[in-house]
């Protein structure tokens, strides 16, 4: 198996594949290099399965002592292999768990995907005892369901609208470089969000990160930051990116002197609307269930955890811990939003 290679020294070939396979942002190497600036506490390496053309697949992971996880955080919406087929994935999980490590973790996994059954069989075949769960349930705005929202949603909408254009016109600015950026991030830290020190801008780090990002997308044409306008002034706000088919969702918020208006949920019907009139195929609202996202969802995407365990005294204890444990301890109560 080929030995993990540092982030820099595959990052041509990483993203020609990822332009090949017409991979989600969340799957490129300039998402990871700044997140791996903001936020590793490790150190980065690509596991790689090589072909005669270059790579036919990479595996991003953080080397933390005897443990490999993923580089994933509460930021992260996606993570898994990025192969273009099945023997570079096979590859791809083998070398994984060739590597010795007492213990492997990766988060934000699609359940949907070949991901999980490909790294269980290879960590099963390595001895590895695997546990997973669900992480997150991402819920989306299907736009090719011709039934679109809801009568009641549309008409909550409509009335707070007409309510706020009592006050001027209102209007929606979509920007597709990062000048406005900052604008924006006040916005999504206004309120709640700064209370509780869950903004953005409230850590030196998530803001480096989101930065960061904001500039790389907008150098590949993806970047969106989008403003609810009464007259001249931004009341809301979203930063999203537009790829493949997607707006994806990332961070939004809104003025709370406006909260009676809702411009939050204004700013999102008009968005859906010209997602759909863009011809673009789903909204993806990210992150977790939260109820006011089930209004706008049609659909539900779950992302899981996934740890393994060495065949070891120090393995076997731990995944006893949190096989027998955990469930005891923690209540899922999302499935209960969600109705499963």
């Amino acid at each position: 198996m080929q030995a993990p290679a540092p982030l820099d020294e595959v990052f041509t070939e990483w993203d020609a594949l990822a332009e090949r396979l017409g991979a989600p942002p969340f799957s490129r190497p300039g998402w990871f290099a700044a997140w791996s600036r903001a936020f590793a506490a490790g150190r980065l390496e690509v596991v790689t399965a090589p072909s005669e053309d270059g790579l036919a697949g990479v595996l991003p992971v953080l080397r933390l002592g005897e443990m490999l996880r993923s580089p994933t955080n509460d930021h992260t919406h996606h993570f898994g292999l990025l192969a273009q087929d099945q023997p570079a994935a096979g590859v791809l999980a083998r070398s994984l768990f060739s590597q010795g490590k007492e213990r492997v973790a990766l988060d934000y996994l699609d359940a949907c995907a070949s991901d999980f059954p490909n790294l269980r069989t290879a960590a099963e075949e390595a001895g590895y005892r695997v546990l997973s769960r669900p992480l997150t349930y991402n819920l989306v705005v299907s736009l090719a369901d011709d039934a679109g929202l809801s009568a009641r949603l549309t008409r909550d909408v409509e009335r707070r609208r007409r309510r706020l254009e009592e006050h001027g016109a209102v209007s929606v600015d979509v920007e597709v470089t990062h000048e406005r950026l900052d604008e924006g991030l006040k916005l999504e830290g206004s309120g709640w969000k700064a209370a509780e020190s869950t903004a953005i801008l409230s850590k030196p780090a998530t803001a480096s990160f989101y930065r960061e990002l904001a500039a790389w997308a907008a150098e590949r044409g993806w970047l969106r930051l989008c403003f609810l306008m009464l007259d001249e002034q931004p009341i809301a706000f979203q930063l999203a990116l537009e790829h493949g088919g997607a707006h994806y969702f990332l961070k939004g918020g809104y003025d709370p002197s406006y909260h009676a208006y809702s411009p939050g949920k204004l700013l999102l019907r008009d968005l859906v609307g010209r997602a759909r009139d863009r011809g673009l195929k789903r909204f993806e609202l990210l992150g977790d269930v939260e109820p006011w996202k089930l209004e706008w969802a049609n659909t539900a995407r779950v992302r899981l955890s996934v740890e393994s365990f060495a065949p070891t005294l120090r393995g076997g204890t731990r995944y006893a811990a949190l096989a027998y444990l955990r469930p005891l301890l923690r209540r899922d109560r999302r499935r209960e939003l969600l109705g499963v």
